[in-house]
């Protein structure tokens, strides 16, 4: 038997008019948000719901269906209750492409899209963007994110996207397939198991990296509706999955030549910046996001 389809309930908009809409939308999602980001959030669920802009509703003179007003006030409910707002649409964009998006990978954020920027600049300053063969590498790819960004960006380029997570990498394939974007899926622990990969030209990741002692500074939504192995490290080792990047890319797996880079927690950064061999690494960089805060290690080898 199907599951019963869950159904929203009053009380209702006085009409079915954008504005009224939106209005009536913002009071359901609850006193939890502040009043900006509550009519970004119902705008989110507006566009997803109709297919269409706000712009494009208010020059058409759309009238909200009953069927999507249910469809709206369920979400509310959803949302109201702490569940993430991406996971509820179904859907979020990342560096362009709309990505499917649930509970069996980390919801995409906007940093990580810089990453794909400083990884993107790195290419293409070599001259490595349109070269045939070139070989990128996502270690903990989640949703599929960042190797469906980089292949997108570079479709010569041969993607390989890895995770520890079954899950994770049913999602990231879907993905994949809705693109229409050729990566290849791999389902491997790094940490155990990576001498027989090959040689990359790029290696990138966003590895877990939040010790669990911060558990409980988190957002309510992150703690109950993502999943905790792509979020957590044992306090003991915080730098777990950077050290083993590190060895790797110095004993094979990275090209002399080529870019290890990682996204890390603010107060890391520093000293994954100093893991690794001296002479081994021609420069070594520590960057920062869009809202100042370090966030971002870049590492390159010397070539041969």
């Amino acid at each position: 038997m199907r599951e019963p389809i869950a159904r929203g309930t009053g009380p209702w908009p006085s009409t079915n008019e954008e504005q009224v809409v939106h209005a009536w939308l913002v009071d359901r999602l609850g006193s939890q948000w502040d009043r900006r980001e509550a009519r970004q959030i119902a705008r989110l669920c507006l566009d997803a719901v109709s297919g269409t802009t706000r712009g494009e509703r208010l020059v058409q003179g759309y009238a909200f269906r009953e069927s999507e007003l249910d469809v709206l006030a369920v979400q509310a409910q959803r949302i109201r209750r702490g569940e993430p707002t991406q996971y509820v649409l179904g859907s979020t964009e990342f560096d362009g492409l709309v990505l499917a998006c649930d509970h069996r990978a980390l919801i995409p954020r906007p940093e990580t899209e810089e990453l794909v920027v400083q990884v993107s600049d790195w290419l293409q300053q070599r001259g490595m963007g349109s070269a045939t063969g070139c070989r990128i590498l996502d270690v903990g790819t989640g949703s599929g994110c960042l190797a469906l960004a980089l292949a997108h960006r570079f479709p010569q380029a041969r993607v390989t996207g890895l995770d520890v997570s079954e899950d994770a990498l049913e999602l990231a394939r879907e993905n994949g397939l809705v693109q229409g974007l050729d990566v290849d899926w791999l389902h491997r622990d790094f940490l155990r198991s990576w001498a027989d990969l090959g040689g990359f030209d790029v290696v990138v990741s966003n590895p877990p990296y939040i010790p669990q002692r911060e558990r409980l500074a988190l957002a309510s939504h992150v703690i109950h509706h993502e999943p905790a192995l792509a979020l957590f490290v044992p306090d003991e080792r915080p730098l777990l999955h950077y050290e083993v990047l590190t060895d790797a890319a110095e004993h094979g797996l990275l090209h002399p030549g080529g870019l290890l880079a990682v996204e890390c927690h603010t107060d890391f950064v520093a000293e994954v910046a100093a893991l690794g061999t001296k002479g081994r690494w021609r420069s070594v960089d520590s960057l920062e996001d869009m809202q100042g805060r370090p966030r971002f290690v870049l590492r390159e080898r010397f070539p041969d």
